[in-house]
Parts: structure tokens; C-alpha cells; sequence
């Protein structure tokens, strides 16, 4: 079973915390304002919650599958 969600992160924040609520550790893609894929450090805080770490601050979408 596969269940996309995606979260926007409209203010700029170099940690993210998302409760995707899919009940599962999920891959998680990040994308900039500008649609470019960014890498960050990805924790598992419970299987709806991750907390995404980056190097610098930006806006975006986590897109989780």
C-alpha cells in the first residue's frame, strides 16, 4: 500500500517537524521554494513524526511515500 502526502514548510526553517500521520517511516524528498531537491538529516521521532534537519534555512515541500 503507498500513500503520498506532502507537507508544506512556508516559513523558512532549517529543522522541520512533520506529523504525517501515515503510520509508517516513510521516505521522505524535500524540495526548495524553487522545486530543487534538498538533503537533509532525517530522524524518526514515532512512526508519524519525523524531524528534518538542514544545513541552512529555506522553504518548502516534504513529500512522503
Amino acid at each position: 500500500e503507498m500513500c503520498i502526502r506532502d507537507s508544506d514548510q512556508g516559513s523558512p526553517a532549517s529543522q522541520w517537524i512533520i506529523d504525517h500521520n501515515l503510520a509508517k517511516k516513510c521516505a521522505v524528498t524535500v524540495v526548495d521554494s524553487s522545486n530543487q531537491v534538498v538533503i537533509g538529516q532525517v530522524t524518526y521521532n514515532s512512526d508519524n513524526r519525523v524531524t528534518l534537519d538542514f544545513d541552512s534555512s529555506f522553504s518548502g515541500k516534504a513529500f512522503f511515500n
